[in-house]
């Protein structure tokens, strides 16, 4: 009696199921268990380390193996790690095997390239694709500009600037290019760039040496944000120590000034600091509200932060409701992880502390996930 064969939803259970090392096992048992399992097997080729990146790529780029590259969705390369300890002429043929697997994943919807030095920027000019998604501490220039001139698909953009050389430099694209961009986590000029006119929401500021001056360049990007297709509800500024002095000015000067109302549609305040000894950020923020007349939540993020005096945290979410009275709830972040919350009791009109799982984020997730990874990649 020949065996019966088991129901293909089955095999697409045991698939989904099984942890991802056991996949490429799993994939060489029968024909049907390899169709099923290569699709999840090569979905995401991502910081999986040098050899096993390497191992990978070449997998899918095999002859006869071709198949396998509308599988790849995701493609993540940080060699940030591995540049310190592989010698050049390695990572120089590591990158062209990138610019090769580039070439032919045309399907990708999400592309994470960090850590490659300027030099090697030619590598993002080989990708094909139309992500949805895209990460890179590239900085700006030809390069950058010329491919993103040709995306039409993406929706977040995450541009972490680290090399002094080209910090007056900004991304340059016409007016037909990423029309769906929503999210942007960008440096002051890029931004002011990029918003107008496209349906941005959520914006990340990287703060840093761009803060000079007057703050005429943040009046430029309020305009910016009053120009974009969709109001900017959701507002991150990230401060990191200018390179140059190691110093950070103790005001906020694109807000605390004459102009609030092109910050109306502000709901969302996320401010991160290095460490709050570096100045008085509850002070700031305190004018820096009421210019967000219908701000509903504060998040603070800084090393060193008094969390020892809930008092303090308290008196601080009280003053900053007194002065947008929208405001609902307010949060107090280490990098680490430890937090401290407060919401809005209706009845007394008082700002008291709140248990962790009484705050609701879901619609936020996105936001959250690209910010910090923003600042993981500012601070890397």
């Amino acid at each position: 009696m020949a065996p019966q064969s088991l129901p293909i939803e089955l095999l697409e259970k045991i698939v989904q199921n099984a942890d991802r090392a056991e996949l490429r096992a799993l994939s060489c048992a029968s024909c049907t268990f390899k169709s099923i399992t290569e699709p999840v097997l090569y979905n995401s080729i991502a910081e999986l380390g040098f050899r096993s990146t390497v191992h990978a790529i070449l997998s899918v780029l095999r002859p006869g193996c071709e198949y396998r590259q509308g599988y790849v969705r995701k493609f993540s390369i940080n060699t940030l790690a591995w540049a310190q300890r592989a010698k050049p002429e390695l990572l120089q043929g590591f990158f062209r095997l990138v610019a090769q697997a580039l070439e032919s994943f045309v399907k990708l919807d999400e592309l994470y390239l960090l850590g490659l030095p300027p030099s090697e920027a030619w590598v993002l000019g080989r990708c094909t694709a139309q992500p949805i998604a895209f990460v890179t501490d590239i900085p700006p220039g030809q390069v950058l500009s010329s491919w993103l001139e040709r995306q039409r698909r993406m929706e977040v953009l995450v541009l972490a600037n680290k090399y002094m050389a080209h910090w007056d430099e900004h991304v340059q694209v016409s007016s037909s290019a990423l029309p769906n961009l929503r999210l942007v986590c960008a440096k002051s000029n890029t931004l002011q760039s990029l918003i107008p006119d496209r349906p941005v929401s959520r914006v990340v500021l990287d703060f840093t040496l761009d803060n000079k001056g007057d703050g005429s360049a943040y009046e430029d990007l309020k305009t910016a944000f009053a120009s974009s297709a969709r109001p900017v509800h959701t507002l991150g500024i990230h401060f990191r120590p200018a390179p140059r002095n190691n110093y950070i000015t103790s005001d906020l000067p694109m807000f605390v000034n004459k102009d609030a109302r092109l910050l109306d549609a502000v709901t969302f305040l996320d401010i991160h600091v290095p460490t709050f000894r570096l100045f008085d950020a509850f002070c700031d923020i305190a004018k820096t509200v009421e210019t967000c007349p219908n701000l509903s939540r504060v998040c603070v993020t800084g090393r060193n932060p008094p969390f020892d005096s809930e008092c303090d945290l308290k008196e601080n979410s009280q003053r900053w409701h007194d002065r947008s009275s929208s405001l609902s709830w307010t949060e107090f972040r280490e990098p680490e992880g430890r937090s401290r919350r407060f919401a809005l009791d209706k009845p007394s009109g008082k700002m008291v502390p709140a248990p962790v799982a009484d705050v609701a984020v879901g619609a936020d997730a996105e936001y959250e996930y690209y910010s910090a990874l923003f600042q993981a990649v500012l601070r890397g």
